[in-house]
């Protein structure tokens, strides 16, 4: 992507202060605005992984400066208790985590984290998402450890930790609230002005007098004035990010039509003339925020369905071998093994009844609220539970392959890849902003030259 000599060409962060870190990049002198940067940028270089700064959309938004220079500390995370808390242990005891990964911005975000940690010995696999920001990754415990996989992440200038629900929770509900603030005092900024421009609707006679018309369009400034300053800000931050980056976003014209049409509302006030718009900027903001508001819903929404499916997946399950019961790792079921199961117990694996009659609540899968009865020979799919009697069953697939973990799969790959046309869409977006505003520059130097009277009617 696009930078400008003035920022750092990591982070992008002002590189107009002191001293300045220079890099060869794809044999071209670039400055860093820290030793961090610096670092990081060698680091990337040096493992071939250039291609990150041609292929990323955005900026990272944490510079590595923000980054703990002490990774000694993750070290902790090798300790036993530790690894027992986050780290679950699968086939040829390989052990799995997730993470949580600060500062994912784009898809080139995932791709550098991806390809950085493949190089590492004894990675055996790795996922990350990048609209969660969360990561899955197996190692062999026996050649790499957790805090190096940590220290990796962290040398490419992003923060990881072990996944916490809590925290994540946490941090939704943060989301959640300040989205509302900003979406109330738009709602409430908007009725007071619409009630206060509703006479000037009604005096279709210019029967109102001049002092009154003053005092009504002081109050609507007053009260727009926090619709425009604080329930907005997140528009005019994003639009900011986008022009700093050189690139053009859909949030710099809605900066600039709430800007103008306000600033230009407080100049007809001050000087008694002209019309304002207070009513329709105040509109404008709130329907905005409650369209951002109901897409952050979908998505926390989307989120939760996909913790809850991951939830329901049990991490062991009870086999029969020779009429000798034992608890093994699902992960070392495989297709023909026995398995109990007891009531109120989830079905691991896709399979037949092999004895035993139960019932089963499907709704998991199917949405079936109601509990389907199940015989000897009975398909049973895993995720769903078992409301009945205890049974065994015969496994069919293993635990990767079955009914439930499809489903997980297919939502983490929804959530991961974009459409075609949501590629496209995102390719075509900048430039059909850049060609809107232009034209609407275009348009309004004719008017200028051409009927000064006419350009703001």
């Amino acid at each position: 992507m696009p930078h400008s000599s003035d920022c750092c060409f990591h982070c992008g962060l002002s590189n107009d202060v002191g001293e300045k870190y220079p890099v060869i990049v794809n044999g071209e002198t670039q400055y860093m605005c820290c030793p961090g940067c610096q670092a990081v940028c060698e680091s990337i270089i040096s493992l071939g992984l250039s291609d990150y700064y041609q292929f990323r959309e955005k900026l990272p938004e944490n510079s590595p400066r923000d980054v703990p220079m002490e990774l000694e500390q993750l070290e902790f995370y090798d300790h036993e208790k530790v690894t027992q808390k986050y780290v679950s242990v699968g086939e040829g005891d390989k052990q799995t985590i997730a993470l949580m990964i600060n500062g994912i911005v784009c898809s080139a975000c995932t791709w550098l984290i991806e390809t950085r940690l493949a190089k590492l010995s004894g990675i055996s696999a790795i996922s990350v998402n990048q609209s969660t920001s969360r990561a899955i990754i197996s190692w062999d415990p026996d050649i790499t450890s957790l805090s190096s996989i940590l220290k990796a992440i962290n040398e490419l200038g992003y923060e990881a930790h072990p996944y916490d629900q809590k925290l994540r929770e946490q941090h939704l509900i943060d989301e959640k609230k300040r989205s509302l603030r900003r979406l109330a005092v738009a709602g409430l900024g908007m009725m007071q002005v619409m009630m206060y421009s509703l006479g000037f609707y009604l005096d279709s006679n210019l029967e109102m007098s001049d002092s009154t018309t003053l005092l009504l369009r002081w109050v609507s400034l007053l009260i727009s004035a926090p619709v425009v300053v604080y329930a907005a800000s997140p528009f005019y931050l994003s639009a900011w990010k986008s022009v700093r980056n050189l690139s053009v976003n859909m949030d710099v014209p809605v900066t600039i039509a709430i800007f103008s049409a306000w600033i230009a509302s407080c100049y007809a006030t001050v000087i008694g003339q002209g019309e304002v718009y207070f009513d329709s900027v105040s509109m404008f903001v709130f329907f905005l925020l409650t369209g951002r508001y109901l897409q952050m819903v979908a998505i926390h929404r989307s989120g939760r369905v996909l913790e809850e499916r991951l939830k329901s997946k049990p991490q062991t399950t009870i086999r029969v071998t020779n009429g000798e019961q034992e608890r093994v790792l699902l992960d070392d079921i495989i297709p023909g093994d026995i398995l109990l199961v007891k009531a109120g117990q989830q079905i691991p694996c896709d399979g037949f009844i092999e004895a035993g009659e139960t019932t089963v609540d499907e709704s998991i899968l199917t949405g079936e609220s109601m509990p389907i009865l199940r015989n000897v020979s009975d398909k049973v799919a895993a995720g769903s539970l078992n409301t009945g009697n205890v049974i065994t069953m015969k496994v069919e697939k293993s635990a990767s392959d079955s009914t439930l973990s499809g489903i997980i799969n297919l939502l983490q790959k929804a959530q991961q890849v974009k459409p075609k046309l949501q590629l496209l869409a995102d390719k075509v977006a900048s430039y059909f902003v850049a060609m809107v505003l232009l034209l609407a520059f275009a348009t309004g130097l004719f008017w200028y030259w051409h009927d000064s009277s006419q350009l703001f009617n």
